[in-house]
């Protein structure tokens, strides 16, 4: 963000509109730094209760609609497979994989009900496990900036000692001069919580999902079933995977 605004002010245009190798024609170099005091924060959480609310969205997703979502986007052609950012993005990407791999198998012939189970839940599986991949691709990335102070999100975290929540915790950052904010960076005060951050990984290792909802034999499991297989004959007929080869192992 701060680098965007540093951009727009600078050249009076945006990312998007500046040529890849360098800035706009006539404008000051837009590596330039601004004189602008940025105060940045990343919320941590342990990573367990991290992986557990992100397998919670993931399951939401779903039962929102992602599925039918993605098939609509494919038939109306406004989901280019394989050769958009859209069709790359997490969820989308998964979701048009298990499509394909249900043509495919449908192709064959029709899959009993366990079938159906055993590739939607690993299609299920693989969409959190992406999910969780690239949270904890960001919590490095975060851990590495100096700029961002680490401030636990929410109580009973296991995290902090303070007793103030992190909205308190953020206005006293926003309270310092400038000077002040960068004696207090130079402290390293959220050092603990970073090499947290490095010491729980080991134990993430045998994380297992628990899911809180789509459970095999559900209601919910049989409802989403039902609907995915109402649309199947229709992206069958498009043939959109006419060229296509599935990469998810068929269930067997």
């Amino acid at each position: 963000l701060g680098r965007a605004l540093e951009i727009a002010l600078q050249s009076g245009r945006t990312m998007q509109e500046l040529p890849l190798s360098g800035g706009a024609p006539g404008s000051r170099d837009v590596d330039q730094s601004l004189d602008y005091d940025f105060r940045c924060v990343f919320l941590c959480l342990p990573r367990w209760i991290l992986f557990r609310r992100i397998d919670a969205r993931c399951e939401q997703m779903i039962l929102a609609g992602l599925v039918e979502e993605v098939a609509e986007l494919l038939l109306a052609g406004r989901l280019k497979m394989d050769s958009s950012a859209a069709a790359r993005a997490i969820g989308y990407r998964q979701t048009t994989e298990y499509l394909k791999s249900l043509i495919s198998l449908f192709r064959v012939k029709p899959l009993s009900l366990i079938q159906q189970q055993d590739t939607f839940h690993h299609f299920l599986a693989g969409f959190m496990a992406a999910s969780r991949q690239y949270a904890s691709q960001q919590i490095k990335w975060f851990r590495k900036d100096p700029r961002f102070v680490w401030i636990p999100a929410g109580e009973h975290t296991g995290l902090t000692t303070s007793q103030d929540p992190p909205a308190e915790q953020i206005r006293r950052l926003l309270d310092f001069d400038p000077g002040q904010f960068e004696s207090f960076l130079a402290t390293e005060p959220d050092r603990p919580y970073r090499q947290f951050s490095v010491d729980e990984a080991g134990s993430l290792r045998t994380y297992q999902t628990q899911l809180q909802v789509i459970q095999r034999g559900s209601p919910e499991e049989s409802r989403i079933l039902e609907r995915i297989s109402s649309f199947i004959p229709q992206l069958e007929r498009s043939g959109l995977f006419a060229s296509h080869h599935s990469t998810t192992e068929p269930m067997p």
